[in-house]
């Protein structure tokens, strides 16, 4: 992807995946390698923001957990117009 992730991305994305809830942990068991015929990533740094799940190929963006359901508003709105902007 050209959306390169900043640096306090990465380390922030990193931080999740190694803190994942029992949720996270069941649901990346089911959609981990190439399960579902593409493969996926977790806690995918783009740009200042982290995608819950991505696959790069073809460009898909799954995103699940507090931002998506009770996120402040304004920052749903930037990240989906960040997401959007980058053809996701």
């Amino acid at each position: 992807m050209q959306n390169q992730a900043t640096p306090n991305a990465r380390l922030h994305a990193r931080a999740l995946r190694r803190d994942m809830t029992d949720a996270e942990r069941k649901l990346w068991s089911g959609l981990r390698g190439e399960q579902l015929g593409f493969k996926l990533r977790r806690q995918h740094p783009l740009g200042n923001f982290i995608a819950d799940f991505a696959c790069l190929e073809p460009k898909l963006i799954v995103e699940s957990g507090w931002l998506a359901a009770r996120g402040p508003t304004g920052l749903r709105q930037r990240k989906g117009c960040f997401l959007q902007g980058a053809g996701l």
